[in-house]
């Protein structure tokens, strides 16, 4: 998988529309036994999703996000 592509600013608008958390980074370094549950029957959720699967990857954290269908 490659690391999110995608603007910060962008993941952070996304994140705040779609999740608590207040910014992509938030998300990113919440709690280390916590995965968000994010809604991917949509384009912005699978975006979020695939952006946060990339970038833990990226950062050799084995979480991945919870993908509601």
């Amino acid at each position: 998988m490659k690391e999110a592509t995608l603007d910060r600013s962008v993941l952070d608008c996304i994140t705040r529309d779609l999740h608590i958390a207040r910014s992509f980074e938030d998300l990113l370094n919440s709690s280390v036994q916590y995965r968000p549950t994010i809604d991917v029957r949509n384009a912005a959720g699978l975006m979020l999703a695939d952006a946060y699967d990339a970038a833990q990857e990226a950062r050799s954290d084995q979480r991945r996000a919870f993908r509601r269908t």
